[in-house]
């Protein structure tokens, strides 16, 4: 779920045209949020795909789940104004007919394998690619503007850095942290950010294939798996 804050004082300063601009994009936002659950079937298969297992809540897990969060309700419900609202929610869930049940199929249950988590010294090596202005014009939320980008990529031993040369030629460095390797999977952790999964392959040629494993934020996927990462050293 997205949320939009507004200081109601930078707010107020802003023109019509560009209060309108901001509403709209937010109505638009919150039309296409409810698009995202309308078919999981795709994700379901991702997900299996990339080795996850799904296991339904049994009634104790629901009754437990249910306690849990008792507090943070009670906390909540506090303000007359925030309890109207979740009552008002409660009723419109009671009114609304459940959806079908998501299809999960047998393979994709149960426990998933287990594999160590490891680092791949195959995988040691400095990688670049560019993102180019047309790459940035197929892509939400990017401005061609500031592309080409090439990005410099470094594996070593569990350690990953990166830096990239934009458009005005000025270098800028990515903080890194570690990376994971599990089977065909490979997990880059960063010290203030979720970390993010990806498949992985590396053609004759040594480049290093990315496929990101959903959940991902757009702008990572862009920028991590366009194009293969060539090999440079």
């Amino acid at each position: 779920m997205l949320a939009l804050f507004a200081n109601p004082g930078r707010l107020a300063r802003l023109s019509d045209s560009q209060r309108r601009v901001l509403y709209q994009a937010a109505t638009d936002t919150a039309v296409h949020s409810t698009g995202l659950v309308q078919d999981e079937t795709k994700l379901v298969s991702e997900v299996c795909q990339a080795g996850a297992r799904f296991a339904s809540a049994s009634a104790a897990d629901l009754a437990g789940l249910g306690q849990r969060f008792a507090p943070v309700y009670a906390n909540l419900e506090a303000n007359p104004q925030t309890k109207a609202m979740i009552e008002q929610i409660m009723a419109l869930k009671r009114a609304t007919p459940a959806g079908a049940p998501v299809s999960v199929p047998a393979a994709c249950t149960g426990r998933a394998a287990s594999q160590p988590a490891t680092t791949s010294a195959r995988l040691n090596g400095t990688y670049r690619w560019t993102l180019t202005r047309h790459d940035a014009l197929t892509a939400p939320d990017q401005n061609p503007a500031e592309y080409p980008v090439t990005f410099t990529a470094t594996l070593k031993d569990g350690k990953w850095s990166m830096y990239h040369i934009g458009t005005g030629q000025k270098e800028i460095d990515t903080t890194g942290d570690t990376y994971t390797v599990q089977g065909n999977r490979i997990r880059f952790h960063w010290a203030a950010n979720p970390a993010d999964t990806f498949t992985y392959s590396v053609d004759g040629k040594g480049a290093l294939h990315l496929t990101p494993v959903p959940p991902m934020d757009p702008g990572d996927v862009f920028v991590w798996t366009t194009h293969p990462w060539t090999r440079i050293g």
